[in-house]
């Protein structure tokens, strides 16, 4: 049976969209179980009011106009009103890429001509995980005849639950990071560093999941720019080092010195292939070492990227060899290992995705060697190209105040605490009408802000603060989404934001994204900054 809408709804009561404000927050302050309100104007659903809203409203309209303002009159955003009987699978299929925008600020569901309800954020959350769960028990018979048309339907749903799964999962990592830094106690940080582990797990688990069902519909895109591969190098060596050190093995990174240095290819998709052969690595390896190296050789008239993996772990037998590169499938048996076995399988499709190929020998000491070979192009230092051309001078700021729009309490307390931490003053908006309130009275040094906001989607707030001029019209704007695609990329600079970042975001990639932006941007005669001691902290 298909999961509907209708089955997760909040009882919400109708009320006249003339009503005024104080009449509204009154009824809020004597129901506290009511979250929503629905609007009804000419016997027809004229929009939703939440209690968050309402009392936002509240406090930004003033005491002495409360009386006096009609609730319909406030909220702008029209309602959707969808059949209890519609199916989360066909709303999704419908909505497209509007899904998040549409849900953030909650729907009207009837039935029979009647309200039966609002299905909020959170509900369309426990719908998409019940949709999913029915997904996984459908029999064979009820698949898509076509093999391109059997993944369609689930790509959405998985896109859709990627973002709410990723903004809770940057609460998690960075609350974690937050505690290991706060404690004395080393059995204690021990508990916290591993919840930190974990949650880096399960991102790259998720991210391996939307790339492997993008594989299968061949919608995997490939990204070619830029990219200084001794950045690469230092990344790798830092995202790893200490999960070698806690498994007792020597890690090492290194940079063969030939060819070029700089080169065009998808840093990202070399980097996640990296990781995943390093995760694996350290996995199967109970003694010894791993050992990654980078090099540009020329095979022929081709220049590539070379990536070594080595471990001295239990290395594979030819039948393993065979199963290992297959999606869920697991290398040798070994004690306390488990895994899913996408990773390698994953690695291999993005490999051929980037021209290349993925391969595997046994090392000669015990255990396994990965090598990816991927074409690329040098781009030497200075050599007219574009990137080197437009990059902007780079001068100096001075730490001010910068804006925080999120909804989600726990990934505000992250981000709030590395900025602060950095030496910034945060000021904090849970929803769009609030932040155009702040946006409207104060200037700010930058703005961050989540994409799907309770009344709204904020490329809407980016524009307007880009079109509308005034205080904030050239203000630094950095966006923050779980869903980072490169369609959603150039929306967010296509509407003035600088830069947009995927969540969940580690606070000191955070800082030194603002630090570069505000950098990039500073053209007057303020102060260094030295940043270099809060990052490390």
């Amino acid at each position: 049976m298909p999961v509907c809408l209708g089955d997760f709804v909040d009882t919400a009561r109708p009320i006249s969209a003339s009503a005024p404000l104080a009449q509204v927050v009154e009824l809020f302050k004597r129901d506290a179980d009511a979250d929503y309100f629905i609007l009804v104007r000419d016997k027809r659903p004229a929009g939703l009011i939440s209690r968050i809203m309402a009392f936002e409203f509240a406090v930004n309209s003033g005491e002495d106009s409360l009386a006096r303002l009609p609730i319909g009159d406030l909220v702008t955003a029209k309602a959707m009103v969808l059949k209890a009987s519609t199916s989360v699978q066909d709303f999704i299929k419908k909505a497209g890429v509007q899904v998040n925008q549409l849900m953030n600020r909650g729907c009207i569901i009837v039935e029979d001509k009647r309200f039966k309800g609002v299905l909020s954020p959170s509900k369309f959350q426990d719908a998409l995980i019940a949709a999913c769960a029915e997904a996984e028990y459908m029999p064979i018979d009820n698949a898509a005849p076509a093999g391109e048309a059997e993944t369609a339907p689930t790509s959405p749903l998985l896109g859709t639950l990627a973002h709410e799964i990723r903004t809770p999962l940057m609460a998690i990592m960075g609350l974690s990071e937050m505690l290991t830094s706060r404690m004395k106690d080393e059995h204690d940080k021990d508990i916290a560093q591993t919840i930190v582990r974990s949650s880096q797990t399960l991102d790259r688990i998720l991210t391996d999941t939307l790339d492997y069902a993008s594989l299968e519909a061949g919608k995997l895109t490939v990204n070619n720019s830029r990219a200084d591969l001794s950045e690469l190098v230092e990344d790798l060596r830092s995202l790893w080092s200490a999960e070698a050190a806690r498994r007792g093995l020597s890690f090492r990174v290194g940079f063969i010195p030939e060819g070029a240095p700089i080169v065009e290819t998808d840093l990202e998709r070399v980097r996640q292939i990296a990781s995943n052969l390093i995760s694996n690595a350290l996995k199967f390896t109970r003694e010894g070492e791993v050992s990654v190296s980078l090099s540009t050789p020329t095979i022929g008239s081709e220049l590539m990227l070379r990536l070594i993996v080595t471990d001295t772990g239990r290395g594979l037998s030819s039948e393993q060899r065979e199963r290992f590169m297959h999606v869920f499938e697991k290398g040798p048996d070994v004690e306390g290992v488990k895994g899913w076995g996408l990773g390698l399988s994953i690695s291999r499709a993005l490999a051929s995705a980037l021209g290349g190929h993925l391969r595997h020998t046994d090392n000669p000491r015990g255990g396994s060697i990965f090598s990816l070979d991927v074409p690329v192009t040098a781009c030497e230092k200075g050599s007219g190209n574009w990137m080197d051309q437009t990059k902007p001078k780079r001068g100096k700021f001075q730490l001010g105040d910068v804006l925080l729009v999120e909804d989600h309490e726990a990934s505000a307390m992250v981000v709030i605490n590395a900025l602060e931490q950095a030496g910034w003053t945060v000021h904090h908006a849970g929803t769009l009408h609030a932040a155009e309130a702040y946006t409207s009275l104060s200037e700010f040094q930058a703005v961050l802000t989540d994409l799907h906001l309770p009344d709204g989607n904020a490329m809407s707030f980016i524009d307007g603060l880009r079109r509308r001029g005034g205080l904030n019209a050239e203000v630094p704007i950095i966006a923050l989404t779980a869903d980072i695609s490169d369609m959603r990329r150039q929306d967010c600079l296509t509407m003035g934001a600088d830069r947009a970042l995927k969540k969940p975001i580690a606070g000191p990639e955070l800082v030194a994204t603002i630090a570069d932006v505000l950098m990039s941007r500073s053209v007057g005669n303020a102060a260094p900054v030295d940043l270099r001691g809060r990052l490390a902290g």
